[in-house]
C-alpha cells in the first residue's frame, strides 16, 4: 500500500513572524482599550522632554503594545484633529494692529524684505508716529522692534505672495590698451572700488536717440548715484562722471566698467588717465557676472523706477536727475541693503555659501568703517538726521507719479514701451 507523504508547511519568513507575533500581541487588547491606550500614550510622550526620555517611553510602549517600532513612532507622533495639533514655539508678541502697522511701514519702503526692513524700523515707527494724531505708544513701538526679521516675514508672507514678482529686467569693440583685463569682483575691504555700468531706456526699439542711465556703485558700502544722460557721447558721460565723483564721500581708488563704448573710448580712457590715483578696468566679454555689482543696481535702482519705456525725448534727462537724487537720499541714508562677504565651499555638495554682513544703509558702513574721516562723518550724521523716512518715500512716490503723467501727455494717452 502505497502512502502519501503529506506536503511540508512552507516556513515562515522572519518578517511573517514579527507581524504574526504584533498582530497577537495587539489583539490581547479590546479595540476600545486600545484606542484609549494609544491616546493617552501620545499625550504622555510629548510630555518627553528629551531625546533619552522619548527613546526609553519608546522602548516601553513597543514591549507593551507589540507595535511595530516604525508604526508606535508614526502612531504616537500622529494628530488626530486640529483641537490636538501643536504649533511650535511660543506664541507670537505682535497683535493685529501691529502687523498692520507694518504693512503700511512695508509699503513706504517699496516692499524690501523683512531683514531690510527691521534694520531701521524703529526709526520708521518714530517717523511714523509724528504723523498720526496721536502718536504711537513707547510700549508699542519697543513690542514691535523686540521680534526679530523672521517674525516680519512670516507676518508680511501672505501680502507678499499677492504682489507676485512685477521685477522689469532687459537684459563692441573698444579701445583696449593699458586698460587691465579683470574677472568678478567678488569682495573687497575698504571703500572706493567702484562698479558702473549704463542702462538704455529704449524700450522695444534701439533705433535713434533716447535716455540712458550711469549706474555707480561701490562694492564694499553699496553706495549707489545714478544719473540720466542724453545718448551716450562722451561730453554727457563726462558731466555725469564729474558728478559721480563730486557726491561720492570718500577718495575712489580703483574703476570697473564692461566693454560698452562709452567706457572704453579714446575720449572716456584720457579722462580717466588724467586722474591720479584711480586705476581702470574692464571685465571680459560677454560676461555680465563680473560686473555683478552695477547690474544687480540697474534693476533695484533704475528699473523698477522707470521699467522698460522708452524715453526718447531730452526734456526727460532734467526730470529723471531730479528723481535720482531723490533716489540718492532714499537708497543711500534710509533704505538697508547687505554686502557679500565671502563665500565657503561645501565640499560634500560641491556648492558655495554665501556669507552676507548685517543689513544697514550704506551711509552707516561708511561712517563705521575705520578710514573715513571725522569731517565725512560728521557731515553724513547731520544730513542723516534732517530727514523723515515718511517724507522721503512720499516725496519719491510723488515726483514718479508727476513725471509719468507728463510721459502720458506727451504721447497720446499711452506710454512708450
Amino acid at each position: 500500500m502505497r502512502t502519501e507523504i503529506a506536503p511540508r508547511a512552507k516556513k515562515k519568513s522572519r518578517l511573517d513572524r514579527i507581524a504574526h507575533y504584533n498582530m497577537h500581541m495587539v489583539l490581547k487588547i479590546k479595540e476600545e482599550d486600545r484606542v484609549s491606550y494609544v491616546y493617552e500614550a501620545r499625550k504622555a510622550y510629548r510630555k518627553c522632554r528629551n531625546k533619552k526620555a522619548k527613546k526609553e517611553f519608546l522602548d516601553r510602549f513597543v514591549e507593551e503594545s507589540g507595535y511595530n517600532r516604525k508604526q508606535a513612532i508614526r502612531l504616537l507622533q500622529k494628530r488626530q484633529n486640529k483641537k490636538e495639533t501643536l504649533r511650535r514655539g511660543a506664541p507670537s508678541k505682535l497683535l493685529d494692529d501691529d502687523i498692520r502697522l507694518i504693512r503700511i511701514i512695508w509699503k513706504y519702503t517699496n516692499y524690501v524684505n523683512a531683514e531690510y526692513l527691521h534694520a531701521n524700523l524703529r526709526r520708521w515707527l518714530t517717523d511714523y508716529s509724528l504723523r498720526l494724531e496721536t502718536p504711537l505708544s513707547e510700549k508699542q513701538i519697543e513690542r514691535i522692534c523686540s521680534v526679530s526679521y523672521k517674525t516680519i516675514e512670516r507676518a508680511l508672507k501672505r501680502w507678499r505672495a499677492k504682489l507676485g514678482n512685477n521685477n522689469n529686467w532687459m537684459k563692441e569693440t573698444a579701445i583696449r590698451e593699458g586698460i587691465s583685463l579683470v574677472e568678478r569682483i567678488r569682495h573687497v575691504e575698504e571703500p572706493g572700488h567702484i562698479c558702473m555700468d549704463t542702462v538704455a531706456h529704449c524700450g522695444r526699439n534701439t533705433a535713434g536717440s533716447f535716455v540712458w542711465t550711469l549706474t555707480w556703485t561701490d562694492i564694499y558700502t553699496g553706495f549707489t548715484i545714478n544719473r540720466a544722460v542724453w545718448n551716450k557721447g562722451f561730453e554727457g558721460m563726462k558731466d555725469a562722471f564729474e558728478y559721480c565723483l563730486s557726491h561720492t564721500p570718500f577718495p575712489i581708488k580703483s574703476i570697473n566698467v564692461d566693454n560698452g563704448s562709452e567706457f572704453l573710448n579714446y575720449h572716456a580712457i584720457r579722462y580717466w588717465k588724467s586722474k591720479e590715483g584711480i586705476k581702470l578696468t574692464h571685465s571680459r566679454p560677454s560676461m555680465k557676472n563680473d560686473n555683478a555689482h552695477a547690474e544687480q543696481k540697474n534693476r533695484t535702482h533704475v528699473r523698477e523706477l522707470f521699467a522698460r519705456y522708452r524715453f526718447d525725448e531730452q526734456i526727460y534727462v532734467d526730470e529723471m536727475n531730479k528723481i535720482y537724487e531723490q533716489t540718492y537720499k532714499f537708497r543711500n541714508f534710509i533704505l538697508p541693503c547687505k554686502v557679500l562677504k565671502t563665500r565657503i565651499l561645501n565640499h560634500n555638495s560641491n556648492r558655495y555659501r554665501r556669507v552676507y554682513d548685517k543689513a544697514c544703509t550704506p551711509v552707516e558702513r561708511i561712517i563705521n568703517y575705520p578710514g573715513t574721516s571725522k569731517e565725512v562723518v560728521e557731515e553724513l550724521q547731520r544730513k542723516h538726521t534732517t530727514l523723515n523716512y515718511f517724507d522721503e518715500s512720499l516725496k519719491l512716490q510723488s515726483m514718479l507719479n508727476d513725471f509719468f503723467a507728463k510721459v502720458a501727455v506727451n504721447h497720446s494717452d499711452e506710454l512708450p514701451y
